[in-house]
């Protein structure tokens, strides 16, 4: 469990976890043209400039992410992540509240502020939703606990911390509790990451907390594992 982030370190982490929020406010879909994503094939090469088109526009993205649902490419399950979390708009609320990311606190508490921030925000935006077109779309074993498949290789720590934020409030909002006490017995009876009896969202989750806790940038990564309980 990691104690107390330097305001350095901190700061660090949350230009990582920005850095494919760039341009945020500056590209959409509107300004271009209003492209309209149900006339749109979505591709492999061709989803990377779709999404910066995106960005700043929260149903452009959930487009994208409906065209991304149940695929099997690496690439494109990837992009899903990045659509998810544009269309939740993790990325626009996380510049809004970087005094709750900057400030030097412990272990778990930055991540417990920001959600409680952030939880009537994305409500509106079709959280539920979200979350369960992710949970459709990016692969997860049976182990215990549940791994993610090839395509985490190309998935930023930063994003996949987003997207189990969003995940983790969506199941709050489906189960109508607040953010606190969804996590005091998350699973339904206070499971663990083991895996064992969770829904599918939650097995995302779980296998998410595992990946970005395990990768050198981790630093969110292991606030959410602990917040978790693993």
């Amino acid at each position: 469990m990691k104690k107390g982030l330097s305001g350095l370190a901190a700061l660090a982490i949350v230009i990582t976890a920005l850095a494919s929020c760039a341009d945020f406010f500056t590209n959409s879909w509107a300004k271009d043209g209003a492209r309209d994503p149900g006339t749109i094939k979505v591709t492999s090469s061709n989803v990377d400039d779709l999404l910066k088109e995106a960005r700043g526009d929260r149903p452009m993205s959930r487009g994208i992410l409906d065209k991304l649902e149940g695929t099997t490419d690496p690439v494109l399950q990837a992009a899903a992540v990045t659509a998810g979390n544009q269309a939740a708009g993790l990325g626009q609320t996380v510049l809004s509240n970087l005094d709750i990311l900057l400030d030097d606190t412990s272990d778990t508490t930055t991540l417990t502020k920001l959600a409680k921030e952030i939880q009537d925000d994305v409500k509106r935006n079709d959280i539920v939703g979200i979350a369960d077109i992710l949970a459709k779309t990016l692969p997860v074993s049976s182990g215990n606990p549940p791994t993610l498949g090839d395509f985490s290789k190309e998935v930023s720590t930063s994003d996949l911390t987003l997207m189990a934020v969003t995940l983790v409030l969506a199941e709050a909002e489906r189960a109508s509790q607040d953010f606190d006490t969804y996590i005091a017995g998350w699973g339904g009876g206070g499971k663990d990451l083991q895996g064992n009896n969770l829904s599918p969202n939650e097995r995302l989750i779980a296998a998410v907390a595992n990946e970005a806790a395990n990768r050198p940038d981790s630093q969110f990564g292991d606030m959410l594992k602990n917040l978790l309980n693993a």
